[in-house]
């Protein structure tokens, strides 16, 4: 590594760390959310995500009852294609 690339990685460091230290700073102006906003957001982001589970069942049933092979389900879902078609059949299984 030359002189040049060893001064752009310097200069990068420098620049992540100002602005690690900005973000810290405006973290501190703001402050910190309370207690009980905290716990209320953690309740709407669960029914939330309950919602987006159950939608995510609901169209990834769709996909397979209407042909769609296990393989490109999986890699959406960021699953093997084992474990899609498992999780699919625990789900029937539990609704019947």
């Amino acid at each position: 590594m030359g002189k040049r690339s060893r001064r752009r990685v310097r200069e990068r460091n420098l620049q992540v760390e100002s602005r690690r230290a900005a973000a810290v700073e405006a973290v501190a102006k703001v402050g910190r959310p309370s207690r009980r906003a905290s716990l209320e957001e953690l309740r709407m982001l669960v029914g939330t995500r309950a919602v987006l589970d159950r939608r995510i069942d609901d169209v990834v049933d769709e996909l397979a009852g209407s042909g769609v092979g296990w393989v490109p389900i999986a890699e959406v879902l960021g699953v093997t294609r084992q474990g899609a078609r498992q999780a699919s059949l625990r789900r029937r299984v539990e609704r019947a």
